[in-house]
C-alpha cells in the first residue's frame, strides 16, 4: 500500500544526492570536506590553510596567548611513493588540539612528532 510513495521518495532522495555531487567539492569548513569529499587518495592529508583553525586567524580571533597550537609531522606512504607532511593548527581549547592530532594520525602513516602547546606568536 505504501510501497509506491516510499520508492518514489527513495529515488528522489538518491537523485538529489547524486545531483549535489561534483568532481570539485568545495566545503565551507574542514569537517564538511572530511565527511563529504567524494574520492579517496592515499597521499591526501587535509589542509588547515584558509580555515578558522589556521594559527594566524585563530590568534587574531582569540589572542595569541589564548590558543592551543597543534603541530604534527611525519610521512605519508603509497605503493611506490612517500612524502613528508606537516600540519599546524590553533584551537581555543586543549581538547580540540588533541582531537585534531588524533584526527591527523589517521592520515599520516608514520607520525614523527606531535605536540599541543599553549600560545602562538
Amino acid at each position: 500500500m505504501y510501497r509506491k510513495p516510499l520508492i518514489a521518495a527513495a529515488v528522489s532522495l538518491a537523485f538529489v544526492a547524486a545531483a549535489c555531487q561534483s568532481t570539485q567539492y568545495q566545503a565551507d569548513n574542514i569537517v564538511d570536506y572530511l565527511l563529504f569529499a567524494p574520492t579517496y587518495n592515499p597521499m591526501y592529508v587535509p589542509q588547515v590553510y584558509g580555515t578558522p583553525y589556521e594559527c594566524r586567524t585563530a590568534a587574531a580571533r582569540y589572542g595569541g596567548a589564548n590558543v592551543w597550537r597543534a603541530n604534527i609531522g611525519g610521512r605519508v606512504f603509497d605503493i611506490d611513493q612517500q612524502r613528508p607532511v606537516g600540519r599546524e593548527a590553533c584551537f581555543q581549547t586543549q581538547a580540540e588540539c588533541f582531537a585534531f592530532l588524533n584526527l591527523m594520525e589517521g592520515y599520516i602513516d608514520m607520525v614523527i612528532s606531535r605536540t599541543c602547546t599553549r600560545g602562538y606568536g
